[in-house]
């Protein structure tokens, strides 16, 4: 067995038959699919032992609710392949994406292979074309990168990619966290000697715009914020200072952004921009970020922290600027 795809599965029957299907067609074959059902009260359950009964090469797990990092984490400690691949159950794949994804980490003896993918809030994906041409591959050794050239290459997705399985080691996911995969990917890519590219579009994610995961909450605000701290924790210890500094900028820039989104939840909105300030200053404090702000950083930090009003004021007023500019 080659191939572990792993895919967590929770009240996803309006999606899921399309889901496992795009397994079932893909060109390459030696793969077993491990499906968690993470305690579904709709339908999911019995669509998953439906199709199960006709391929022995899918396997079925049932667990309470306990979250996806949970139903990740079961997959992973019964997962038979040398490779892992994730799946999530309102996604597809293309027939050739795992064809494509082992040649890669095989020929460029890699321990991660990566492709592209399309986003649609559609319930179908444009594929005109996305496996036609030539496919530029790109691969890199461990001395020959900066961890921020490969999250902007890679971004911090779980699943448009392959893993050897000995990545994960000892790693888990976070269990009751939402950001689980933000916060391991960089640990991930620093484990990978060699990781390699292509840049067809072959994973085709669908962004349900009336889904939980586009929704701010007080809960999503603090794991998100304590996702990218592991990310400055891991590079401020590990001392690569290119990447704390990148890791830096995208902590404030989605601190911002949840500061600035807070007002969608008007009951709820005073709290999260009290935790979010606090718990940017307790970062920016322990790990001593402010020095590396440029000039323009450090007065947009100061009045966020201190003068909050003025600090959404001027986020409106940038957010306007831009858009009148397009």
């Amino acid at each position: 067995m080659e191939i572990s795809i792993i895919m967590p599965v929770y009240n996803a029957e309006k999606y899921l038959y399309r889901s496992i299907k795009s397994v079932l067609k893909q060109s390459y074959s030696d793969w077993e699919l491990l499906i968690i059902d993470d305690g579904s009260r709709d339908d999911s359950l019995e669509i998953c032992k439906s199709l199960a009964m006709h391929d022995n090469r899918i396997r079925l797990f049932t667990q309470k609710h306990s979250g996806q990092a949970a139903a990740r984490n079961l997959g992973l400690e019964n997962a038979k392949g040398k490779y892992i691949a994730f799946l999530d159950a309102d996604d597809y794949m293309h027939p050739d994406m795992l064809n494509v994804l082992y040649g890669n980490i095989v020929s460029y003896q890699a321990d991660m292979a990566v492709v592209d993918f399309a986003t649609s809030k559609k319930d179908l994906c444009k594929r005109k074309n996305i496996s036609d041409g030539i496919c530029e591959v790109t691969s890199l050794n461990h001395d020959s990168r900066t961890q921020n050239e490969i999250t902007k290459k890679s971004n911090v997705f779980l699943w448009n990619k392959l893993y050897h399985k000995d990545l994960f080691g000892q790693v888990k996911f976070e269990s009751n966290r939402y950001y689980e995969d933000t916060a391991l990917m960089h640990v991930l890519f620093d484990k990978a000697q060699r990781i390699v590219w292509s840049d067809k579009k072959l994973y085709f994610y669908y962004q349900n715009p009336k889904g939980t995961v586009l929704k701010i909450s007080e809960k999503k605000v603090e794991d998100g914020l304590w996702a990218y701290g592991e990310r400055i924790k891991y590079y401020y210890h590990k001392r690569y200072n290119r990447d704390l500094e990148n890791a830096m900028h995208m902590y404030l820039y989605k601190a911002y952004e949840w500061y600035d989104r807070a007002a969608e939840c008007p009951n709820k909105k005073n709290r999260i921009r009290m935790i979010i300030r606090k718990d940017v200053k307790l970062v920016f404090d322990k790990f001593q970020m402010e020095k590396l702000l440029p000039f323009h950083g450090k007065i947009r930090y100061k009045m966020f922290l201190h003068f909050p009003i003025a600090f959404l004021i001027y986020t409106k007023l940038k957010k306007l600027v831009c858009s009148n500019s397009i």
